[in-house]
């Protein structure tokens, strides 16, 4: 027996837009996970974290990429030290 879906599923969002912006935060999130997961790391730890540890265990690269997406995240959000404060301790 086949379960007919009736109507159009509709989001509703809370009249100020924060459900939006949540929304697309979390969608955001993922797809940066995603990326690590796909380039061979922990696939619950983002990218800012993981390059944040990199950076403070003194690897090179990691500190390039970590002055570049610091760079990125101060000029779109105005967020200092997005690399540092992203940092998942309980990520391996």
């Amino acid at each position: 027996m086949a379960c007919k879906f009736r109507g159009r599923y509709r989001r509703q969002w809370p009249a100020n837009g924060d459900g939006m912006k949540r929304y697309l935060l979390n969608l955001l999130i993922a797809v940066d996970q995603g990326w690590n997961a796909f380039l061979g790391g922990n696939p619950d730890e983002t990218i800012s974290s993981r390059v944040g540890k990199a950076a403070e265990e003194g690897s090179r690269f990691g500190i390039l990429c970590e002055k570049i997406i610091d760079w990125l995240f101060f000029k779109l959000a105005k967020e200092i030290n997005h690399c540092r404060n992203s940092i998942e301790r309980d990520e391996k």
